[in-house]
């Protein structure tokens, strides 16, 4: 599967045709390079591809006023965009039957049609937008699902960005989205952990973290200062009949998203520093990093392999490349 044509009418710099240009543009299968003039509409492209698509990064992408076409001193009250992709697997297909379009030549695309319209704002509030993505040419099918989103997400690399910040754990972090998403994950949300058999060890994530939890609730260390803190001071606090008890845990629950959302990425220390040493590297490899982590999820399924990469100048790395070149083989 692969993204053939995109469309807009009435978004940003694209106007309708009569005044302004619409956006009208088809791609070919691999690898598709856009150049022009800063203010050209560079990035409005790959914003629409955005807003139908969405990514895998799970960003909240949301049209605002100012994405509709300003024509002289008038601004659009609607907008539309359209993708139209194309070579779907059989596999991909089937997950998305229903929202399928039957071509002339008795092939089978999938076109997903954007249209928005600018609401008159109420009092004191921001103007609303109304937003109803369909299938079909124009919008003429039935409106699109999460299924079909989650199958056509596209992997963003952003044009300026903190490459180490986006390693770190935390809530939502990005290294969490990107593992939660590999076709490896699947059934890592499972515990097979027995705590009748606690010897036996766990394999999956869940199951494993639910392992560490009893392990550490048996600790000698952390079980004497638990029942301390219950047997002299908690049954004191308490009233006649309500007994109060703690327990000391590992913080959060053990979901697999908050066990993702717990670990981070980075770089080992250069050779003849000992691997657990902490050694912050250059911005210049951290970035090698980040990228290297996105472009995992453009293998890790049968999804749409759709790359965007906004200001590839950005992502260069002329140094390591040059040291590559320079390596015999």
């Amino acid at each position: 599967m692969y993204l053939q044509n995109i469309s807009a009418l009435n978004f940003r710099a694209f106007g309708d045709g009569t005044n302004s240009p619409r956006l009208n543009w088809t791609l070919n299968e691999g690898m598709n390079i856009l150049i022009g003039e800063n203010d050209a509409g560079k990035s409005a492209v790959i914003d629409s591809i955005r807003y139908l698509l969405w990514t895998t990064s799970y960003e909240a992408v949301r049209l605002q006023e100012q994405d509709f076409h300003v024509c002289g001193t008038g601004r659009a009250e609607t907008l539309v965009l359209e993708a139209t992709l194309r070579d779907l697997l059989p596999a991909q297909e089937a997950a998305v039957l229903e929202w399928l379009t039957y071509e002339t030549d008795g092939s089978r695309s999938l076109v997903l049609n954007l249209q928005a319209k600018r609401q008159p704002p109420l009092p004191g509030r921001r103007p609303r937008i109304d937003i109803i993505t369909r299938s079909g040419r124009n919008g003429t099918g039935p409106e699109v699902g999460v299924a079909v989103r989650d199958l056509i997400r596209a992997t963003y690399l952003k044009p300026l960005r903190d490459a180490e910040a986006e390693l770190r754990p935390g809530r939502q972090s990005r290294l969490s989205q990107i593992l939660g998403a590999h076709t490896l994950m699947e059934d890592q949300d499972k515990s097979d952990f027995d705590a009748t058999n606690p010897h036996v060890v766990a394999t999956t994530l869940v199951g494993i973290m639910n392992q560490a939890q009893h392990q550490i609730g048996g600790h000698g260390a952390i079980h004497a200062v638990q029942t301390d803190i219950n047997n002299n001071y908690l049954r004191q606090m308490a009233f006649a009949g309500d007994g109060l008890q703690s327990e000391i845990r590992i913080a959060g629950d053990a979901s697999l998203p908050q066990i993702l959302e717990r670990f981070e990425l980075g770089l080992l220390p250069p050779s003849g520093i000992p691997t657990d040493a902490r050694c912050p590297r250059g911005l210049g490899y951290n970035n090698a990093l980040f990228m290297a982590t996105e472009l995992v999820l453009l293998s890790a399924g049968d999804e749409l392999g759709l790359l965007l990469v906004e200001e590839p100048e950005a992502h260069l790395h002329p140094q390591l490349q040059g040291k590559r070149v320079a390596t015999p083989s």
